[in-house]
């Protein structure tokens, strides 16, 4: 990347505190040592933390991060819910900037939300530790 570029780039990132927890890495490893049987066949490229940007004519800002991007879906990991809306949220705005292309996931334990973001359009795989 050029200097210039870099003096281009800005950083409007949603805070996500469930990061930071050794709960969301146990199943960012369980979701990509299970992605053939989500997805339903072997992902051909798999990047964690893939950046979600908004271009502008001259720059462009990363806005989020998908937890793991794989063969055009992205996937949103939670260790907890606290609430449906505000995980639909930030995949609504993160949608805004992908353009609604790809399919988003969410990946947590199971609970009462996953019916919600079904009717959302938005999967739901439930986090079965050691399954």
């Amino acid at each position: 990347m050029r200097a210039s570029d870099k003096k281009n780039k800005k950083y409007r990132v949603l805070n996500d505190p469930d990061l930071a927890t050794s709960e969301h890495d146990k199943i960012m490893l369980w979701l990509e040592a299970n992605l053939e049987k989500i997805l339903g066949e072997k992902p051909t490229r798999v990047v964690w933390e893939y950046p979600i940007l908004e271009r502008m004519s001259r720059s462009e800002a990363i806005v989020g991060f998908a937890d793991l991007w794989a063969d055009s879906t992205y996937f949103e990991v939670k260790s907890q819910i606290r609430s449906a809306g505000e995980v639909i949220r930030q995949i609504r705005y993160y949608e805004h900037f992908t353009g609604g292309y790809g399919p988003w996931v969410v990946v947590a334990p199971p609970g009462p939300y996953g019916e919600i973001f079904e009717r959302q359009r938005i999967r739901f795989v439930a986090y079965i530790e050691n399954a």
